[in-house]
């Protein structure tokens, strides 16, 4: 039996599920964040929320990078879960300053009128502070089964969501 997108119980659940994962896990984790916004362009009639675990790394010439996994969803008439795993650069700047751009690919827990496939690509660009042992920050997150590169020919608005983040370095 599936849950109903007009309950919150899908999304409590999943948030809660992440939060179990993440407790197994922070000890090997470089941050563990909470992202939480409303929904821009189709998705405006929805809120976002998100759980992220990043895990630094290094990249091509040493550069600042990082691995993070993501967690979350938004209920409402087009209401969906996602599990996404992205790679990204960090770039700090002034004295506590950072700028994050991640790519990765995701999988919908079920199709919607906005996004036709399970599979999709996740971008997100962030920017924050540090401050006092936590990273708070804004993120726009972009969820897209990419027809417009892929030509599936299946629906793709995407989801669009203009988050505040706060996260907890470790």
């Amino acid at each position: 039996m599936r849950f109903r997108a007009d309950t919150p119980d899908r999304l409590r659940l999943t948030l809660l599920s992440a939060l179990v994962v993440l407790g197994f896990t922070t000890a090997q984790a470089d941050e563990a964040a909470i992202a939480l916004g409303p929904g821009l362009l189709f998705s405006k009639h929805y809120y976002g929320a998100f759980l992220q675990y990043y895990h630094d790394a290094e990249v091509a010439r040493g550069r600042k990078g990082f691995f993070e996994l993501t967690a979350g969803g938004w209920p409402g008439p087009a209401d969906a879960t996602i599990i996404a795993a992205s790679g990204g650069l960090r770039e700090t700047f002034g004295d506590h300053g950072y700028a994050r751009l991640s790519l990765g690919v995701g999988y919908l827990d079920h199709t919607t009128e906005h996004l036709g496939t399970h599979g999709q690509g996740v971008i997100q660009l962030g920017v924050g502070r540090e401050f006092g042992g936590y990273n708070a920050g804004f993120c726009l997150v972009h969820v897209s089964n990419g027809d417009y590169v892929f030509h599936t020919g299946k629906p793709n608005d995407g989801e669009n969501f203009l988050t505040f983040q706060l996260g907890r370095p470790f």
